[in-house]
């Protein structure tokens, strides 16, 4: 009976050693509860567009000068993160378009490397003044409702905002809300000690102390400071995000403070000290901020050595096998050419490469971020023809464009092509044409363009163009239609009746409005052959000489279509000019009225005034005879 009186007491006292565990155990789920190996969150900075690495960055990233618009380059960041036993990041924000929109590509990246991510709200803007409580209460709502439910937010039971600038903000500003987020978000104050945080315990949900310039040799009980503000925290029911970074240097943004890396020693002193402090996460400070130089990302003057370190003191791996996880691989740009260009000549940076069969150009370079490509600059051969570089595919004319890498995909180069034509001339019976009488042709491209050329062999004309579709580069062959052909001052063509194609062939044949014509000078009355030459004037004023032969006539070849005026030189009797239209070739009969044409008209008239007297005179008509007969002697 009285080991069952004893059995039953041992039971009893293990009841209420049970029941007295339960609040504890609950407490221990709550935001303050402290963890043995508390999660490491390195900030994150999402601010970078290329033109942010300026004269004020001592360093740059091992991946390039990158934009925070490149979820390529977020992803390494966060596979690098991880292998170094990173386990997430806090990133900066506030609302915007463009931070949101970089938001969502690191949540991505952090998601698929097995990251988590708090955030630090920018609320104070560029001059340090705090932002509206509605600017704040509005993006932190608006951040719950869009982002809240994402698990890369889940690291404790709901997702973590550190409220910077939180110093800034009356007691009434963090309660006005603190009533729109508090049951969905953790809002975190970023006070600056323990004695400040005591100002908002009991609204906020605990406190990040973002101490990136902490020199634990000069500060007089560092280490003490941290631990008062975790216990603060911690009494409170608080979460407590303790700082630690591995040097800094703001000399380069007008400060004046430097705290050495000691080559390493600074980080793990201060990793050290903010696991002293009994943390729920370590704030490393930070991942990429380079204007203060306390990162710790792979960097030009660094490489991987504080990835490195921070590997060695979570215990992950070694510091070599670290090293190793780091490395940067290459990154592969293809240019296609359009057409395709054999052995087109590209330069990206220092690196170059020449396009293959397929006119793919492909060059490796060993960095992200933001390089000069650089288009051919001589002309390539293609065809027969040359190519000219005329357009990237995303539009941009210029020969020289930015180009961040990685690349989203292949790079199209746009060429156009001028081919060598040689243009002949003939009739339209096919006969020749001297080309040397060819003043002028002048053609319109079917891209809108006039080309007049004065000089009819081995001239090169564009023959084809690309243009942007939906689908890229798409290259155009080019046709012209003949608007004039110049020929001893007469257009000798129809406007947009014959066509050049230089793809189509070298030899280009143009037809002319030529034509012969063959005179005839005659005399009016007698007909017999009158005159020694032509006087020939042409559709606009030139006057020549065409000699006629002894039979009268003259032959001429290849006249210019139009209206010229003739007149029959050397001839006894008076010129008159006659005019010809010529589209055609026709043959001309020029009558000359000579002055014997004029005697013989008038010695008729006067017979035929005389004719009443002489029939009633027979002797005057003898005497009229023998002078008409003496005269018509004297003609002979």
């Amino acid at each position: 009976m009285r080991h069952r009186r004893i059995s039953i007491l041992v039971l009893l006292a293990w009841v209420a050693a049970f029941c007295l565990c339960l609040p504890a155990a609950a407490d221990a789920q709550g935001p303050g509860a402290l963890l043995d190996d508390p999660p490491v969150l390195a900030y994150y900075y999402i601010r970078y567009r290329p033109e942010s690495w300026g004269g004020t960055k001592v360093d740059y990233p091992l991946l390039g000068r990158y934009s925070s618009d490149d979820i390529e380059v977020m992803r390494r960041h966060a596979e690098w993160a991880k292998a170094a036993g990173i386990d997430g990041f806090i990133v900066s924000w506030k609302s915007t378009d463009t931070l949101n929109f970089r938001l969502e590509q690191l949540m991505q990246a952090s998601h698929e490397a097995g990251l988590k991510l708090a955030i630090i709200y920018q609320g104070l803007d560029y001059e340090r003044n705090p932002r509206t409580v509605g600017r704040v209460a509005d993006d932190l709502a608006n951040f719950a409702d869009k982002y809240g439910q994402h698990p890369v937010f889940d690291l404790f039971e709901r997702p973590v905002v550190l409220w910077n600038g939180s110093w800034e903000y009356s007691r009434r500003d963090v309660t006005t809300v603190m009533q729109q987020v508090a049951t969905r978000l953790l809002i975190l104050g970023t006070e600056k000690s323990a004695q400040d945080y005591s100002r908002l315990a009991d609204l906020v949900d605990g406190n990040a102390y973002y101490w990136s310039s902490a020199n634990p040799d000069t500060y007089p009980g560092y280490e003490g400071k941290l631990i008062s503000m975790g216990q603060a925290v911690h009494e409170h029911g608080g979460l407590w995000i303790a700082p630690a970074a591995p040097g800094y240097d703001g000399t380069a943004i007008g400060g004046v403070q430097v705290v050495p890396r000691a080559n390493g020693q600074t980080l793990r002193r201060q990793m050290a000290a903010a696991r002293n402090s009994s943390p729920d996460a370590i704030g490393l400070i930070s991942w990429n901020e380079f204007s203060e130089n306390t990162f710790v990302e792979p960097s030009e003057g660094h490489g991987t050595r504080y990835l490195g370190i921070v590997a060695e003191i979570m215990g992950v791996t070694t510091p070599a096998g670290a090293a190793t996880a780091f490395a940067v691989e290459p990154f592969e740009v293809q240019i296609h050419t359009v057409p395709a260009l054999a052995g087109a000549p590209f330069q990206l940076g220092e690196c170059a490469g020449v396009a293959d069969q397929q006119g793919v150009a492909r060059i490796e370079v060993s960095q992200t971020g933001t390089y000069t490509l650089v288009a051919p600059p001589a002309d390539v051969a293609y065809e027969g023809c040359r190519a000219e570089f005329e357009r990237w595919g995303n539009g941009v004319i210029a020969p020289q464009v930015p180009l961040i890498v990685p690349a989203e995909g292949p790079i199209q180069s746009g060429f156009g092509l001028h081919c060598p034509v040689d243009l002949t001339f003939v009739d339209p019976k096919g006969r020749a044409v001297d080309a040397e009488r060819v003043e002028s042709v002048t053609l319109l491209s079917s891209a809108g363009s006039r080309h007049t050329l004065s000089a009819f062999e081995s001239v090169w004309l564009p023959a084809a163009a690309v243009v942007e579709r939906v689908r890229g580069l798409d290259p155009v062959e080019l046709g012209y239609t003949v608007e004039s052909v110049i020929l001893d001052g007469s257009n000798v063509v129809n406007r947009a009746q014959q066509r050049v194609r230089p793809r189509q062939g070298r030899q280009q044949r143009l037809e002319l409005l030529v034509y012969s014509a063959r005179f005839i000078a005659r005399d009016a009355l007698f007909g017999f052959p009158i005159g020694e030459r032509l006087l020939l004037e042409s559709p606009h004023g030139d006057t020549s000489q065409l000699p006629l032969g002894n039979n009268g006539e003259a032959v001429v070849d290849s006249l210019a279509r139009g209206v010229y005026r003739i007149r029959v030189d050397g001839a006894p009797g008076i010129p008159l000019w006659v005019p010809m239209a010529l589209s055609r070739d026709q043959t001309v009969s020029l009558l000359v009225v000579s002055y014997l044409d004029i005697a013989a008209l008038s010695l008729g008239l006067l017979a035929f005034a005389l004719l009443p007297l002489l029939l009633g005179r027979p002797g005057l008509r003898s005497a009229m005879r023998a002078r008409v007969a003496s005269l018509m002697r004297s003609q002979g």
